[in-house]
């Protein structure tokens, strides 16, 4: 399962930025709290993209997101 979330907004330089603003360091404490992949990637002036991946516990078969990408699955809404 996965959750993609995106905007035009403002972005930022994630290199400049520390991880601890803007809520960076909570979202990736919760997604680790709850086995789940998070990628953060931003841009100044062209936007943000946050994308979360949960695997089945289960499931051995776990895939990296830029091998989802590669094998054309999408990220967001499984």
């Amino acid at each position: 399962m996965s959750l993609s979330i995106s905007d035009d907004g403002r972005g930022f330089d994630p290199e400049r930025t520390s991880p601890y603003q803007m809520g960076l360091g909570i979202m990736g404490e919760r997604a680790l709290a709850v086995g789940a992949d998070l990628d953060i990637s931003s841009t100044p002036g062209q936007g943000t993209e946050i994308v979360v991946v949960w695997q089945d516990p289960g499931d051995s078969r776990r895939l990296t997101m830029d091998e989802r990408r590669m094998m054309g699955q999408s990220t967001d809404g499984d």
